[in-house]
């Protein structure tokens, strides 16, 4: 299989990661988070660059339709949203990552080796409350 300028097309997902492509033949589909998609019609947005007849973690899958004439309306509402925006910005692959401090970090900072190495948010010290028995002061 060769990689392929993006394609639009509407499948329909049969369970157990399987599904009927435009042409009706049965393919397997995998997704980067390893849900399965409910049964029904999907509209598909396949990046340049993804061999044919592949559905994989880079595919966005719009869904579940029950009818297909739903699932070719929003087929072509992605096809308005990549012409739109361009074949680049058409999907995402993964949500952005967040930026976690690495523990090296953290461990300069509490010997105090450097101050530019400390937290940005370091958290507040806990306020003790004394303990009264119950009765209010």
């Amino acid at each position: 299989m060769k990689p392929v300028a993006e394609r639009f097309e509407v499948v329909q997902v049969i369970g157990g990661f399987r599904l009927l492509d435009g042409q009706s033949q049965e393919r397997v589909y995998w997704r980067h988070d390893g849900m399965r998609l409910a049964p029904g019609f999907y509209a598909v947005h396949c990046p340049s660059g993804v061999p044919a007849q592949t559905f994989n973690d880079a595919a966005v899958f719009r869904g579940p339709f029950k009818r297909r004439e739903d699932a070719e309306t929003a087929l072509a509402e992605l096809q308005a949203r990549a012409a739109f925006r361009g074949p680049q910005l058409a999907y995402r692959r993964r949500p952005p990552e967040r930026v976690v401090p690495s523990l090296s970090v953290a461990r300069s900072a509490s010997t105090g080796s450097s101050p530019a190495a400390a937290p940005r948010h370091a958290p507040a010290p806990a306020r003790l409350i004394p303990f009264t028995g119950g009765k209010r002061q």
